[in-house]
């Protein structure tokens, strides 16, 4: 597997945080291909930490954890001022009370940067 990153998503967010934005980019536009996962008008990824731990085996779980509070919430520590718009929505579409896996949309759809090469 290859991993590549937005220069300009980079710049903004972070070069981790890039990387995980364009990992819910792909799962949104395969979704929306199978006319899956869609709720209240957007499309949802549903993926635990430790299945993103998964194809990015070089974050660790708590790390994973941290990038996807840090593009929730526009900031990186809770007391810290707002960097930012959050990026992603979290929420619990789970129809069992038992599972606690986290979906995440975007606030707002994020343009896919073609390839500069």
């Amino acid at each position: 597997m290859r991993h590549s990153f937005d220069i300009d998503l980079a710049k903004k967010y972070g070069v981790n945080a890039s990387l995980l934005i364009q990992h819910f980019q792909a799962h949104c536009q395969i979704s929306e291909k199978c006319n899956e996962n869609f709720h209240e008008g957007r499309t949802w990824v549903r993926q635990s930490t430790k299945e993103m731990h998964s194809f990015f085996p070089y974050f660790t779980i708590d790390e994973i954890r941290e990038l996807l509070i840090y593009l929730s919430n526009g900031k990186k520590r809770r007391s810290a001022i707002q960097d930012f718009d959050p990026i992603l929505m979290r929420a619990n579409l789970n129809k069992n009370a038992h599972d606690r896996t986290i979906s995440y949309a975007f606030v707002k759809p994020l343009p896919i940067q073609s390839s500069r090469l």
